[in-house]
């Protein structure tokens, strides 16, 4: 569909900070020349079992 021969992939798992991050990567492989193109997708997901009841816990969950 995107007429691409070769796909390179990184997988970035830093939560919020990772769209920052391949970003930065993305960026400095442009100017070193290695790729002329680079794609960067973000997305987000909670696992789905997480346990988001706040018995016994020291910490909050954040929701949208």
């Amino acid at each position: 569909m995107l007429g691409c021969d070769t796909i390179g992939a990184l997988d970035v798992r830093n939560q919020c900070s990772g769209f920052v991050y391949a970003t930065s990567v993305a960026n400095a492989f442009i100017k070193s020349g290695t790729y002329k193109n680079i794609l960067v997708v973000g997305a987000e997901i909670h696992s789905f079992g997480l346990d988001f009841s706040d018995e016994r816990r020291g910490v909050s969950v954040i929701m949208e």
